[in-house]
């Protein structure tokens, strides 16, 4: 089979996310010894239409355009054919994500006439923040219909809430505010309709990482493609071993500074647990290194910082911990929270898409129930106080049943056999 693969940067350029799931299947796609080419957009036009191969793998790159969250739906360009000069005729394209490159693209694909898988990882094609939390005050989810009035007001004021005091004085005075938000909806008013006419129109399959982000996102798009829901799999950790209760706990975060990755209860719940537990913890942020140096948490001395880790050091990064914690406002699936489990890792997550697929509460790992700081703390708390608990949650970490890479991979292939 020659499959094409297409996502917003290849995985040396981008270590995370998308990327780093694009190249999974591209390597196990190749083991089963298909023709694999995964596509990428670029703004280095020395790359332009340029083919690497790697690992038997062809890398082939396509130019992107500029501000892809307002300009990627522009309708007036959707239906312009083009010849992409892809490197083989696909028998199939699966679709990870499509941020950067230009609509047009989308519509050049569909007319090669083959079937399109596409999977939704993220929430990229209706919010243009990717993560719909920030209209509501309490960051909750957007549960209405969005729409071109109610996200250029979203935007316009995020935007302007973070100019600094100078800069929101001078766009006052000039009324940017307001032109801004003119531009913004005239920039959006098609933005849903023509992401529906996508999957009308375009896509043949659909794929989810979780049913409960599936039935979110049939809140604001139409249900006319088949689709599955398909976790993602994780490399397994094959040497683990049962981690026993001791004096100091080792705990780690691996969101960085990210408000969506629950940055600022972290903060607050650390402050207060470092202070109460001095010689009972020791944390270890990942990501942003420089930004948490100079936040509350930067003056304790039993905390480590780190900028991001690549995904190949993840065996060193989690072997190290006993609790992983992620009070994310929104995620689709969270796969370290698996990796998490992977290493025998104690998880204390919020209650996010695909969180409670895997975790049991207070069998395997805590869901917090609020996800703010004092049930951070509480939950916490729990792990380092009490001993029964904690060797319970360890105990059943260690039977939990995660899903592998090839298993993952192996539904994901039976998709594709039924487009043969």
């Amino acid at each position: 089979m020659n499959i094409i693969y297409i996502v917003q940067a290849n995985s040396w350029n981008l270590n995370a996310g998308t990327p780093i799931i694009a190249n999974q299947y591209a390597l196990l796609a190749k083991n089963k010894n298909f023709n694999v080419c995964v596509v990428t957009p670029t703004n280095n036009k020395e790359n332009f239409y340029k083919i690497l191969k790697k690992n038997d793998i062809l890398y082939y790159s396509i130019p992107s355009i500029t501000e892809w969250r307002l300009n990627g739906f522009d309708e007036k360009k959707d239906k312009i054919d083009r010849d992409l000069k892809l490197p083989f005729k696909p028998d199939l394209i699966h679709i990870i994500d499509w941020l950067h490159f230009d609509s047009q693209f989308l519509y050049s694909i569909s007319n090669l006439k083959v079937p399109i898988i596409r999977h939704y990882c993220a929430f990229e094609d209706f919010c243009y923040f990717v993560h719909p939390i920030y209209k509501k005050k309490d960051n909750s989810l957007c549960n209405f219909k969005l729409n071109a009035d109610i996200c250029s007001d979203c935007i316009s004021e995020n935007i302007f809430k973070n100019y600094k005091f100078l800069k929101r004085v001078k766009s006052f005075l000039l009324n940017e505010k307001k032109k801004n938000l003119q531009m913004l909806k005239i920039k959006l008013k098609d933005r849903n309709k023509i992401a529906n006419s996508h999957i009308d129109n375009i896509y043949d399959h659909l794929i989810f990482p979780s049913k409960s982000f599936a039935d979110y996102f049939f809140t604001h798009a139409k249900m006319t493609k088949p689709y599955s829901v398909i976790p993602h799999g994780i490399k397994i950790n094959k040497i683990i071993s049962k981690k026993t209760s001791k004096e100091t706990f080792n705990i780690i975060y691996t969101g960085g500074y990210a408000y969506r990755k629950g940055w600022e209860i972290v903060e607050k719940s650390f402050d207060k647990l470092l202070k109460k537990y001095p010689n009972k913890i020791k944390l270890r942020i990942y990501g942003d290194k420089n930004k948490i140096q100079k936040s509350k948490l930067g003056k304790f001395n039993n905390i480590e910082l780190f900028d991001h880790f690549n995904h190949n050091e993840i065996k060193s990064v989690l072997s190290w911990a006993d609790i992983g914690i992620l009070p994310s406002l929104f995620e689709t699936y969270g796969t370290i929270i698996r990796e998490y489990l992977s290493f025998n890792v104690i998880p204390v997550v919020s209650n996010f898409f695909g969180a409670n697929d895997i975790i049991k509460n207070n069998e395997n790992g805590i869901i917090l129930e609020k996800n703010c700081f004092e049930d951070l703390v509480f939950s916490v708390e729990k792990i380092l106080n009490n001993v029964e608990f904690t060797n319970k949650l360890r105990k059943n970490i260690f039977e939990t049943k995660i899903i592998s890479e090839d298993e993952e991979f192996d539904k994901i292939n039976d998709i594709y056999n039924l487009y043969k």
